[in-house]
């Protein structure tokens, strides 16, 4: 019988506090290795709060978030240099909508470095970026 390798990923940490909880107890149980915390979202800080002591059991990822598909909740931008990849302070609803916007690449990567520092200055020890 051939092996195979599976690998686990908790999407979209900070979304909310029922994700932040099946994370830490998808990570606890040893199903989960590697943890996607998106800076943009409401509830980064529990996020923090509840996964960080898991360092030692998974790897933390930044997840990039350009858009804000969803009515709630909205997600916005971390910079000030990202100011013209939203509308009314909101990130577009898609992909598609966010090209309309003909986004510099220096805004986009300000945003994705602020992003990433949100992220550090919370604690989290970023390891990947998706």
């Amino acid at each position: 019988m051939a092996s195979f390798r599976l690998l686990t990923r908790a999407d979209d940490a900070g979304l909310n506090r029922t994700t932040n909880r099946a994370i830490r107890a998808t990570a606890k149980q040893g199903i989960v290795r590697n943890v996607s915390v998106l800076a943009t979202a409401p509830n980064l800080e529990d996020a923090a709060e509840l996964l960080l002591d898991l360092s030692d059991l998974v790897e933390f990822g930044l997840h990039v978030c350009l858009t804000s598909e969803w009515e709630q909740p909205v997600f916005t931008p971390v910079s000030d240099a990202a100011k013209n990849l939203a509308s009314d302070g909101v990130f577009p609803a898609s992909v598609d909508e966010l090209a309309a916007l003909e986004p510099n690449a220096d805004d986009v990567a300000a945003e994705v470095a602020a992003q990433l520092e949100r992220l550090r200055s919370l604690g989290f020890k970023i390891t990947y970026i998706d």
